[in-house]
C-alpha cells in the first residue's frame, strides 16, 4: 500500500478541517481557551475540568480546544499540493506570485465586501477601518507588530500566512534537497523554544511569530516531504500506525509542556488522514461536498458568526447547541450564495471580454 492523498481524500480532509475551524471559532467564544499562538498549561487544566463536569460541556470545550488544529490540515495539504504541482517546473517568481495572490484576492475581496455590506445594514458601520482593509489586502498586517489590530477581520490572518508559505516554498524549498525541509523545521522550532525559554510561552513575541510562518513550517515541510517521497505501508499495519498517531496527537496536545505542544501540530494531519479512512460512506460523501466548498466556507464563517452572535448570543449549555446549528446552517448557505454569485460575475466578465475581442 503506497501512501497517496487522492482528490477524494484531499476533499474529505478539507471538509473535516473547515468544520473543525468553523465550530472552534464559535465554541471558543463560550468555551475553554485553546493553545494556538501561545501556550498556557492552565488551558489544559480547564479542559480536564470541563470534561469532568458533564458530556455537553465536555464536547463543546473539546471543539473549542482542539478545533484550531484544522488549520494544520490546510497547511499540510498546501505543502503536499505545491510539491505535487511543481514537481517538475515552476513559473518565474513574478508569474508565480501573481497567480497565487489572485487566488487569495478572489476569496478575500468578496468576503470583505460582503462583511462590509452586512455590518453596514445591521450595525450602521463597515466593521473595519480603511487602514485595516489596506493592510489586509496588501498582506502587510503581519508585519505591523500588532496583527489582529491591523487586519479587517481576525480570521483573515490565514491568507497572509498562506502567501508567506508560497514565498517560502519558492525561495527556500523548491528544488532543494529534502534535508532542507528538516533543517528549516528545526530552525523554526528552535527559535520558538528560545523565545519560550527567555520570555515565556505566553509572550507577545511568541504570539506574533506564530501568527506568521512560524506556526506552519514543520507541518508544511512534512506535507512537501510526503509528496516527494514514496512511502509503502503494510495494509495490516496501517490502522495500527493511524491509531498510534491519533493517540500521540491528543497526548502531545494535552501534555502540559510547551515542547509537546509545538510537536503536536505536524502529527495531527497524519492522524486525521487515518480517521478519514474510518468514516462511513455517507459521511465521506458529505465531507467531500463540504471540502469542495471549504474556501467559501472559510470566507463566510466570520460573517455568519457575527450575525448569529448579534441576534442569538450563546446562552445556557443546552440552547447554545441550537445557536451552533443555526450558525453552521447560515455559514453553508452564505458560502453557497457567495460561490454562485462570484462564479456568475466571473462568467459574465469573461463573456463580455470575449465579445470585446
Amino acid at each position: 500500500m503506497r501512501f497517496e492523498i487522492s482528490r477524494e481524500t484531499n476533499n474529505i480532509l478539507r471538509g473535516v478541517a473547515i468544520l473543525a475551524i468553523v465550530m472552534h471559532n464559535f465554541c471558543g467564544w463560550a468555551g475553554v481557551s485553546e493553545n494556538e499562538f501561545k501556550f498556557a498549561a492552565s488551558n489544559i487544566t480547564d479542559l480536564w475540568t470541563s470534561i469532568g463536569s458533564g458530556a455537553l460541556n465536555a464536547v463543546w470545550d473539546i471543539i473549542a480546544f482542539f478545533g484550531h488544529y484544522g488549520v494544520e490540515i490546510f497547511v499540510f495539504l498546501s505543502g503536499y499540493g505545491l510539491a505535487k504541482k511543481h514537481a517538475g517546473s515552476i513559473p518565474r517568481f513574478g508569474a508565480y506570485m501573481r497567480h497565487n495572490i489572485s487566488k487569495l484576492w478572489l476569496l478575500m475581496i468578496p468576503g470583505l465586501l460582503c462583511y462590509a455590506v452586512l455590518t453596514l445594514i445591521f450595525s450602521h458601520d463597515f466593521g473595519y477601518t480603511a487602514h485595516q482593509s489596506f493592510f489586509t489586502i496588501t498582506f502587510l498586517s503581519h508585519f505591523t507588530g500588532s496583527l489582529f489590530n491591523n487586519i479587517a477581520y481576525g480570521h483573515y490572518w490565514y491568507f497572509g500566512l498562506t502567501l508567506q508559505l508560497y514565498i517560502f516554498y519558492y525561495a527556500l524549498v523548491h528544488r532543494r534537497k529534502s534535508s532542507m525541509l528538516l533543517f528549516w523545521s528545526v530552525v523554526v522550532l528552535a527559535v520558538q523554544l528560545a523565545v519560550i525559554a527567555t520570555l515565556g510561552a505566553d509572550s507577545q513575541l511568541l504570539g506574533e511569530l506564530r501568527a506568521n510562518i512560524f506556526i506552519a513550517v514543520p507541518t508544511f515541510c512534512l506535507g512537501i516531504w510526503m509528496a516527494q517521497n514514496s512511502i509503502d505501508l503494510n495494509p495490516r499495519s496501517w490502522h495500527l500506525y493511524g491509531l498510534v498517531l491519533f493517540v500521540l496527537a491528543i497526548s502531545l496536545s494535552v501534555y502540559p509542556h510547551p515542547v509537546a505542544w509545538l510537536l503536536s501540530s505536524p502529527v495531527w494531519p497524519l492522524a486525521l488522514i487515518w480517521v478519514c479512512t474510518l468514516l462511513p460512506r455517507p459521511l465521506r460523501w458529505l465531507m467531500i461536498e463540504v471540502g469542495i466548498l471549504s474556501p467559501w466556507i472559510f470566507v463566510a464563517h466570520p460573517i455568519a458568526r457575527q450575525l448569529v452572535f448579534r441576534y442569538m448570543p450563546p446562552s445556557d449549555e443546552y440552547l447554545r447547541w441550537l445557536d451552533l446549528a443555526v450558525y453552521i446552517a447560515a455559514v453553508i448557505a452564505l458560502a453557497v450564495i457567495m460561490q454562485h454569485t462570484c462564479t456568475y460575475v466571473r462568467n459574465m466578465y469573461l463573456r463580455h471580454m470575449t465579445k470585446c475581442n
